[in-house]
């Protein structure tokens, strides 16, 4: 990627708050606006509302079905639906 091209990118994530910019000298230091959990909720939350009408649950099935998964991977997931189910 060109530096006008990365340059650009980056103006672009500030407008839109996903990065913050400081000054120092002439250097442009940029930093992540939020924590890594918060932006992946957020993205799966906008991804679930469009193309999954707000369902976690199609969401998670069609995950599940794109790629293999591992037992361990499997027991965290049980673990997740144990935990929510004492939620309700």
């Amino acid at each position: 990627m060109g530096y006008t091209t990365a340059l650009k990118t980056m103006q672009i994530m500030t407008e839109k708050g996903l990065v913050t910019r400081t000054e120092a000298g002439k250097a442009h230091i940029y930093h992540a606006a939020m924590a890594e959990a918060d932006m992946q909720g957020q993205l799966l939350r906008d991804l679930s509302e469009k193309l999954f009408s707000g369902s976690t649950a199609l969401l998670a099935m069609h995950a599940l079905s794109m790629q293999p998964t591992s037992d361990e991977e499997l027991q965290l997931i049980k673990a997740l639906i144990e935990r929510k189910r004492g939620q309700s």
